[in-house]
């Protein structure tokens, strides 16, 4: 006759007291607009301490943007309609005015640091 014994759950670190949990959007790091079902932006769980979880809402700005199909990038004006499609994307505006998409790749011409 065999017997199968129970294996005891070996418990995990406890979580401090300090630290509590909170569901922020992916993108910017805010608590998610909408409701609990339905929110405005993709979330993920993070653990913060306590007083430090973020309390503006997720009201990112969204704006119809020239994107390259082939890379996702944020298209030039010299880019070609074929070569284009017009998205809808969260994006930051700078006081300048200049608008930055919040989850297009970056284009590594763009990216390069020029130290004298």
């Amino acid at each position: 006759m065999h017997t199968t014994k129970k294996k005891r759950a070996i418990p995990g670190p406890s979580k401090p007291d300090n630290v509590v949990g909170a569901n922020i959007c992916n993108v910017t790091g805010l608590l998610p607009g909408g409701t609990e079902g339905s929110p405005t932006c993709s979330t993920r769980f993070e653990y913060f301490l306590d007083g430090t979880v973020p309390t503006k809402i997720d009201g990112v700005d969204r704006a119809d943007l020239a994107i390259f199909n082939d890379t996702g990038q944020v298209a030039n004006v010299d880019a070609l309609p074929e070569q284009i499609s017009m998205q809808n994307r969260p994006v930051y505006l700078d006081p300048l005015g200049t608008i930055y998409c919040l989850d297009c790749p970056v284009a590594s011409a763009s990216a390069t640091i020029r130290y004298p």
